[in-house]
């Protein structure tokens, strides 16, 4: 009988994970792009402001709780045998993670792409708005900031570790 509560449990969290993961990083995402939007309107701000805000926080709260309900609610936290801890368990996985970081630059690169397209297009289409010429000027000037940043990115992550 237990069992089957535990089951039911884990299936309503692992559903709720399923939609409420996503769209809170959405509604966080959407928080972001809203603050370039914002200028001086303090209405927009404040929406900007809540969006990323508790879009962030909701994306990290059902994501990790779960995980730690299930781990100290429902079954005790398993002590690591002998020999094994975090360094074996990342060893493990880093021939997956090159393919992961491939897959990440891959879609990368055509939204940096785009990024500059966009700085372009608004800093050549706002003739009297020093607002939007100045975020056109930051995405044309960032995005091969962005693109280099990506490319060396294993490089740094390896220099510092």
């Amino acid at each position: 009988m237990e069992e089957g509560i535990h089951q039911i449990i884990g299936q309503f969290l692992r559903f709720g994970q399923l939609i409420l993961v996503p769209v809170c990083g959405l509604i966080f995402i959407a928080g972001i792009v809203l603050f370039f939007y914002a200028f001086k309107n303090p209405i927009r701000k404040r929406k900007a402001y809540l969006f990323s805000i508790f879009g962030g926080i909701g994306f990290l709260f059902f994501t990790y709780i779960p995980v730690v309900l299930f781990y100290f609610v429902f079954q005790k936290p398993k002590t690591p045998k002998e020999g094994q801890g975090i360094a074996t368990i990342v060893d493990g996985f880093a021939p997956v993670n090159f393919h992961i970081y491939d897959f990440m630059i891959q879609l990368a690169e055509p939204f940096i792409l785009f990024l500059f397209y966009v700085g372009v297009f608004f800093w050549l289409l706002s003739a009297k708005n020093p607002q939007i010429k100045r975020m056109g000027m930051g995405l044309v000037v960032g995005s091969p900031v962005l693109w280099l940043l990506v490319q060396h990115a294993m490089d740094i992550y390896k220099f510092f570790v």
